[in-house]
C-alpha cells in the first residue's frame, strides 16, 4: 500500500514540475479601463480613451502565436475587458481559429445582449469576479454600491442564455482579504446552487 502511494505522489510531482517545451495559455493584456475602483487595484486611474493597437495587428499577433504553438488557450485580461470596443471581434477570431479564449470580467456589464454577444463568439470560458457573500462587503471591495447585484444579475443572465449546452464555461473568482474571508463558506454555498462550474480563490 505504501508503495502504491509513494509511486502516485511521484507521478503527481512529475506532472507538476514537468516543463513544456512551449506555453500552452497566452495572457492579452488588453488597455487597462476599468468601470469599477477595486481597493485592490488602481487601474481604474487609467486614462486610456482608445486601443493602442488595431484590431488587424492583435489578429497578426494572435495567428502569429498560433503558427509557433499550434492549439492554445488565451486568456483575456484588462480592468474590465468587456468595455474593450475590440473584444467581441478578438474573440470570434480567435474561436474561428480553433483558439480558446477566457476572459475574466466584474460581471456589471453582463447584459442580455452583451451575453448573447459572448455566446455568439463562441466564447470558452469566463471567471466572473464576486467577493463578498454580503452586498456591503462586495460593494467596499469593488468600490461601487450595488456592483454585487450587478454582477449576480449578470451571472444568472449568462447561466439562463447559455442554456444546456453550457458554453461558455463559467466560475467565480474571489479574491480573498480581510474583509471577505469570514464569509468564504456563505459565498461557496451560494455559488454552488448556481451549479456553475467552479469557484476559484
Amino acid at each position: 500500500m505504501r508503495t502504491n502511494i509513494i509511486a502516485t505522489l511521484s507521478t503527481i510531482l512529475d506532472r507538476i514540475l514537468r516543463v513544456t517545451e512551449k506555453p500552452m495559455n497566452i495572457i492579452l493584456n488588453l488597455e487597462e479601463v476599468c468601470n469599477l475602483r477595486c481597493i485592490q487595484c488602481d487601474i481604474w486611474k487609467s486614462q486610456i480613451t482608445k486601443p493602442k493597437l488595431t484590431l488587424e495587428i492583435r489578429k497578426e499577433i494572435l495567428m502569429k502565436i498560433k503558427n509557433w504553438l499550434g492549439q492554445y488557450t488565451l486568456n483575456i485580461f484588462a480592468g474590465e475587458p468587456l468595455i474593450h470596443p475590440q473584444i467581441f471581434e478578438l474573440i470570434s477570431f480567435a474561436s474561428k481559429n480553433r483558439i480558446k479564449t477566457i476572459i475574466t470580467t466584474n460581471g456589471t456589464l453582463l447584459s442580455e445582449q452583451i451575453c448573447k454577444k459572448l455566446i455568439d463568439s463562441q466564447l470558452s470560458a469566463m471567471f466572473i469576479s464576486i467577493d463578498g457573500y454580503r452586498d456591503k462587503t462586495h460593494d467596499y471591495i469593488r468600490g461601487k454600491k450595488g456592483a454585487r447585484k450587478m454582477s449576480i444579475s449578470g451571472l444568472s443572465t449568462m447561466i439562463k442564455l447559455r442554456g444546456k449546452k453550457k458554453t461558455p464555461k463559467i466560475a467565480v473568482e474571489s479574491l480573498i482579504t480581510k474583509y471577505n474571508f469570514k464569509e468564504l463558506i456563505q459565498l461557496v454555498n451560494m455559488i454552488t446552487e448556481f451549479k456553475i462550474e467552479g469557484i476559484i480563490f
